[in-house]
């Protein structure tokens, strides 16, 4: 039987296990919503084209969404999908009059911010006059009343972890209104004064762009790391739902609040190239012998978490391969499962940091059985879904948990699907793994609405061109069972990396590319990566002193960039940055410059980093353009405490 007529032969059984258990699609419904929010953010799916000014509108269309041929409608059905998914995810229930009191006042904020896109479009199209000036300006003051007395209900003392989802949506908003009009707010005839008071004010009155931000993001995290320390990893149901709400929430809140600081528009004139490097896990599958008094899937899964969201933090990896080794295969006798436990003894898995020469492979069980299965990933090749055909069973008197029969990899480009694992008849259940779809609008702009011709809310997607994630890892665990000689291995987890992380380390000619320094494929001298604090998208290179690390890019010819670092640090220090270049096969320095780091932070009291810990160096001489388009970077700190690293930017010299 092949791969499509097992498709079609489970058709009605599939069932989606990424995100949370099959029942909660709530969830999923959600995260296809800010997936698709924070794709605009990355510039991942739109073009830059004319979305400077019309940005909020291409947020509005996944909150409001309009779909093509059906009528408008003052529907909140994406507010109430994110409150629902908080709902479930908290175990807990907003209450009713909180929700009507709040989806109310959304509804005037979606009628607001329609005057606003109104008056933008006039005033694009009569710049000059001064009628179309004070109406835009109106309708700015409106939008942005209404939105700062939203953010005040999604904060309301004892709705706050329930209302987080609606929270950063809402802020994502204001952030984007703000930055409109510290762009255009003097073309619109605000005087500058008052401009640099949106952009940046810490006297009287509200607080400007700059401290929004802040604001906006320690709020997110504390609210974040407080409703994660309810969830009390013992017993086993809700060690599984506490992991589940990390997965989650990084979706439907971290993503969101790390493209934040690209909204500062003095740092950000237009949308740069952003990257995101944390990963996310789905829930684990397959089973452990329930032959074991008490079954040992709590013990295998808290291993396996200890392997994903514990494991130490590393620099950013690509998976390559991963061999399965499993057993010689024999006919199942009347259906008995224990052929589909025995299959798999062992699995190596084969990663390389980004662009690195090299990289490792490390084995959890067994390889010195009769047969492996490979499954090879070519560079540019992702997989954005893997399906698991399982078996469940009674045996001998023992339930046996969905034990998995095959695996199959769905790899593109070329669209593709790599087997692994023997087929077994018996009751069976096929059941998908990714995430989901980067939906697409048509084309919009500040006069044109933005529309829908479908949503496509499938999670995981199968479509790959829209896919939003790429399969990074695959966790499981070792363990012996009564039966059976050796090591088996029957309960996995994969892990997936959002696709805007590049496998070149491609810096553009026309946009700032900002950096992760996790892309880095070096460590020397007592670099370490750091976790991040959820808010940077992914982890931090800390460099101590002496330290260095060395990133990898793929640059464009004869094109000049100035450097920018967003960094951290308790106390002041020198940073070394050089590059070098492969000149037909040596590489030779072209750039090294030297520059001093001013204290960010305090070290006491230990905390964890907020958004006002981290500030901007720009290096004071610009790096060359040049010939040759392999670049490998050195960033290297001298300094009493460790420069933490987030991300580089590199700005193009216009004319260079």
């Amino acid at each position: 039987m092949n791969y499509k007529d097992w498709q079609n032969k489970c058709a009605d059984i599939t069932s989606q296990m990424s995100l949370a258990p099959p029942a909660a699609h709530v969830l999923q419904d959600a995260a296809v919503l800010t997936t698709g929010v924070v794709a605009v953010a990355l510039s991942v799916s739109f073009p830059v084209v004319g979305a400077i000014i019309a940005g909020i509108s291409l947020f509005l269309t996944f909150l409001w969404p309009q779909i093509r041929g059906s009528e408008n409608s003052n529907s909140q059905v994406a507010w109430d999908t994110l409150m629902d998914a908080a709902e479930v995810l908290m175990k807990k229930e907003i209450n009713n009059l909180q929700r009507v009191r709040a989806i109310s006042h959304l509804k005037i904020v979606q009628s607001r911010l329609n005057d606003y896109k109104q008056a933008l479009c006039n005033w694009e199209n009569n710049r000059d006059h001064p009628y179309y000036k004070q109406e835009v300006i109106d309708a700015f003051d409106d939008a942005d009343d209404v939105l700062k007395s939203a953010m005040i209900i999604f904060s309301e003392t004892g709705f706050e972890e329930l209302m987080l989802t609606s929270y950063v949506q809402g802020a994502n908003l204001h952030l984007l209104l703000l930055r409109d009009v510290v762009k255009y707010g003097e073309s619109w005839g605000i005087p500058r004064e008052r401009v640099q008071q949106y952009y940046s004010n810490t006297g009287v009155g509200n607080p400007g762009l700059l401290q929004l931000l802040a604001r906006y993001t320690d709020y997110c995290m504390k609210i974040y790391n407080k409703a994660l320390a309810e969830y009390k990893p013992d017993p086993y149901p809700e060690y599984v739902d506490y992991y589940t709400y990390r997965t989650n929430m990084t979706l439907l809140v971290l993503d969101v609040v790390a493209v934040w600081p690209t909204y500062d528009v003095r740092l950000y004139p237009s949308s740069p190239l952003s990257q995101l490097t944390r990963e996310v896990y789905s829930r684990p599958i397959g089973m452990v012998d329930s032959s074991y008094s008490p079954p040992p899937i709590p013990s295998v899964d808290e291993q396996i978490y200890s392997d994903t969201w514990e494991r130490t933090p590393t620099l950013f990896r690509w998976l390559e391969k991963a061999t399965f080794y499993t057993e010689n295969q024999r006919p199942a006798i009347g259906g008995d499962p224990t052929a589909a436990l025995e299959q798999f003894r062992g699995l190596k898995l084969g990663y390389k940091n980004t662009l690195a020469s090299y990289g490792w492979e490390f084995l959890v069980g067994d390889n010195t059985t009769a047969f492996s299965w490979n499954v090879d990933i070519s560079p540019g090749q992702d997989i954005y879904m893997v399906e698991n055909i399982v078996h469940g069973h009674y045996h001998m008197g023992f339930y046996i948990d969905d034990p998995i029969m095959q695996f199959f990899f769905n790899s593109y480009p070329p669209q593709n699907y790599i087997v692994v694992g023997k087929y077994l008849e018996g009751n069976r259940q096929w059941l998908s793994f990714g995430m989901p779809c980067i939906n697409k609008q048509d084309d919009c702009s500040t006069c044109t609405p933005c529309e829908w011709n479908a949503i496509n809310t499938e999670s995981p997607c199968t479509n790959p061109a829209i896919a939003s994630h790429r399969l990074s890892s695959i966790s499981t665990v070792a363990y012996k069972n009564f039966w059976i000689e050796g090591d088996i291995i029957s309960r996995f987890s994969y892990g997936w990396t959002h696709v805007s992380a590049d496998g070149e380390n491609v810096i553009d000619t026309e946009r700032i590319t900002r950096m992760p320094a996790v892309k880095a494929y070096n460590l020397e001298n007592g670099a370490v990566v750091s976790s991040g604090p959820g808010s940077t998208g992914g982890n931090l290179i800390a460099v101590h002193r002496n330290g260095s690390f060395r990133i990898k890019l793929t640059g464009k010819l004869l094109k000049g960039y100035q450097l920018r670092v967003r960094y951290a640090s308790a106390s002041s220090g020198q940073l070394q940055i050089s590059r070098q270049v492969n000149k037909g096969g040596a590489w030779t320095i072209d750039y090294s410059e030297y520059q001093n780091v001013e204290q960010t932070y305090m070290l006491y009291p230990i905390r964890p980093l907020q958004y006002e810990s981290f500030s901007y160096l720009t290096m004071e001489h610009v790096l060359p353009s040049t010939t040759y388009a392999y670049w490998d970077m050195t960033f290297s700190s001298y300094g009493d405490d460790p420069l933490i690293i987030d991300k580089i930017d590199f700005i193009p010299i216009e004319g260079s």
